[in-house]
């Protein structure tokens, strides 16, 4: 009868621990299922953000190429403007010399008299401007 007792006490203990190792178990397996949806989403926010760090680098890039040929353009136009002004300055002289000396130099062939209003109220203030400007 004792031994009938030891063996009944040992089936409830292992009934009560193989219990507790399948509580275990689906715990186990629900914890695994939470943490591989949590890893998916996580790789899916991970991969969005690469796809935007990509795209940046890609405007990063484009605008830093279009500021360098702007600065290119702007410098080339600054001197074609410098130009142009000095241009204009030299052929104003020659034709307030020309007109002061009651002739006209040779190289200003009808610069200052025959020069339409217009153009003498733009040229004038770019040709002061320029005789302002320290080389």
């Amino acid at each position: 009868l004792k031994q009938k007792a030891d063996e009944e006490e040992t089936k409830t203990r292992r009934d009560a621990k193989i219990q507790s190792l399948e509580k275990e178990l689906d715990w186990f397996m629900h914890e695994a299922l939470r943490l591989d949806e949590l890893c998916k989403k996580h790789k899916k926010d991970l991969d969005k953000w690469k796809s935007r760090a990509e795209a940046l680098e890609d405007d990063r890039q484009f605008l830093e190429n279009s500021i360098k040929t702007a600065k290119r353009n702007n410098k080339s136009l600054r001197g074609a403007v410098e130009k142009a002004q000095t241009s204009a300055y030299s052929a104003l002289i020659a034709a307030e010399d020309a007109s002061s000396a009651g002739r006209r130099s040779p190289g200003s062939t009808a610069v200052a008299q025959d020069m339409p209003a217009h153009l003498e109220d733009t040229v004038r203030p770019l040709a002061i401007e320029d005789a302002r400007t320290p080389r």
